[in-house]
């Protein structure tokens, strides 16, 4: 499975809304301003918030279709594979936690929970 695609399928454009228009909630906003801003630190919006914006432009039509068929198809996986009541132990990130501001440099490395965000499971992380 893709975990980003199915991330960003499921967190992006759902329901006909652009991630962009749920963002700005009807307010004009400019992503290159914003992206400015957040080199002085004074940014209304995360990073990461404002890049998932920039990718939702580059998006072709149908993308969603395909990650949310594969976010169903996996969900059906782990709720079979699980069943219930049962714990899923893995790691949250894939080395230790990284220094403020270097995550930018890896931005993908969010994947390794990221693609559980939109089954709403509750998580916890246990630093070990």
């Amino acid at each position: 499975y893709d975990a980003f695609e199915i991330w960003s399928a499921v967190t992006g454009s759902t329901q006909g809304i652009k991630f962009y228009d749920k963002m700005s909630r009807g307010k004009n906003l400019s992503l290159f301003k914003e992206l400015s801003r957040h080199l002085w630190g004074q940014a209304q919006y995360t990073f990461p918030a404002l890049m998932t914006c920039v990718l939702d432009l580059f998006k072709k039509n149908g993308h969603n279709v395909k990650g949310l068929e594969k976010s169903r198809q996996l969900q059906k996986k782990l709720e079979t594979l699980l069943g219930e009541n049962n714990l899923l132990l893995m790691p949250v990130h894939p080395r230790a936690a990284p220094r403020h501001q270097f995550p930018y440099m890896r931005p993908f490395d969010f994947c390794y929970t990221g693609f559980l965000n939109p089954f709403g499971v509750p998580a916890t992380s246990i630093p070990a």
